[in-house]
């Protein structure tokens, strides 16, 4: 999994990156992946302009103590938020961080329903088709509890 999993969520609150978190120098397919990321946070900030934050640090309290998490992109509107995960290639993962982490913290922190999506460059045999969209409109369409994947090609608009 590699990601830290919510049980009893306590509280949780937007923070500043943790000062003690070594910066590291991306290479390779992870540099790659935060390029695909930062093209996909222009797009939205094109679309949602002042409702973007990009890399927002939160801390949170759970029963196994005190953490830290940082989401790709959220989009807070007044009524809802909408995460977005982004990867180079579609995986469980993912949805995991999504559902199982991100979604918990965000809606605790902001009191406000939550949707999430995957965004992935390509998709792979963990892909649900059912769920695939090329169109953020049919994105955000899907049942809120779903986790829809937006197949994202760089030149193609949102």
């Amino acid at each position: 999994m590699g990601h830290r999993v919510i049980a009893g969520l306590l509280s949780a609150s937007p923070c500043s990156r943790p000062g003690n978190l070594p910066v590291a120098r991306l290479r390779g397919i992870k540099r790659m992946g935060m390029k695909y990321e930062r093209d996909f946070a222009k797009a939205i900030q094109q679309k949602y302009h002042k409702h973007a934050l990009l890399g927002q640090w939160f801390h949170f309290r759970d029963v196994n103590g005190n953490g830290y998490c940082q989401s790709d992109i959220i989009v807070k509107l007044a009524d809802q938020c909408i995460i977005f995960e982004c990867k180079l290639t579609d995986c469980e993962k993912g949805r995991s961080q999504l559902s199982r982490l991100y979604r918990p913290v965000v809606e605790r922190c902001w009191h406000l329903p939550t949707r999430c999506v995957v965004v992935t460059r390509h998709l792979s045999g963990e892909t649900k088709l059912e769920l695939v969209t090329d169109q953020l409109v049919q994105a955000l369409a899907f049942n809120r509890d779903a986790i829809p994947t937006l197949h994202w090609r760089e030149r193609n608009p949102l």
